[in-house]
């Protein structure tokens, strides 16, 4: 699509709210989109960071890391042996390749393709943060899939929006309830933590979960 003066226009039709789903072009046409970096600094990560530092990970596994700045943010902290970083995206990643290489960075679609596996083993820790309105009609294949690449103890992490008037994915997911009823309990996994809380009018959902 031609460049658009706005980055939602990219991933939704916002006449219409059908999926459009063109991060390349997003990625292309917008020197951060989302606010990806900016987040960084926002209460909800240093949240999940918190979260995060009850245990070691050797292992990490970002799923939709975008420009790759928290994929790094979370190598510093837990001081991970391998951590890597997977996108949609080719322009994303060739960013995040360019200024992260503490990290690797791989082109994958986690709808369709094989998650990226390490030699040393299976991840223990999975991030999702922000994606799920992305994969909405795979989320039970995505979950499997996730299951399928994390070690028995590994943690799977989410971090989600949801918007106070929800107008895309509704015939796929209402809230964070049907989340976790529909999709992740009956996909094996069992919550550890829930927390949520209200910025800038949307809920946002952190959710800290283990392969039950």
């Amino acid at each position: 699509m031609e460049k658009s003066a706005g980055w939602l226009d990219y991933w939704v039709d916002p006449k219409t709210w059908r999926f459009r789903g063109d991060f390349e072009g997003m990625y292309r046409d917008f020197e951060d989109p989302w606010f990806c970096q900016r987040r960084n600094d926002f209460l909800e990560r240093q949240v999940v960071l918190q979260i995060l530092r009850d245990r070691h990970y050797q292992r990490i596994l970002d799923v939709g890391c975008g420009l790759g700045g928290f994929t790094e943010i979370l190598r510093k902290a837990t001081d991970a042996e391998f951590v890597c970083g997977i996108d949609v995206s080719s322009t994303a990643i060739g960013k995040a390749s360019a200024k992260y290489d503490g990290c690797q960075f791989k082109i994958a679609d986690i709808r369709r393709d094989a998650i990226p596996l390490v030699a040393e083993g299976l991840y223990d820790l999975v991030m999702l943060q922000e994606v799920i309105w992305y994969i909405l009609p795979e989320l039970s294949d995505v979950f499997a899939k996730i299951g399928q690449s994390m070690t028995d103890e590994g943690i799977l992490f989410i971090e989600q929006c949801f918007p106070s008037e929800q107008k895309f994915g509704k015939e796929f997911l209402q809230s964070a309830d049907e989340l976790i009823s529909r999709y992740l309990m009956p996909g094996g996994f069992k919550v550890l933590m829930h927390y949520r809380q209200i910025l800038e009018g949307e809920m946002v959902l952190l959710l800290k979960l283990e392969k039950g």
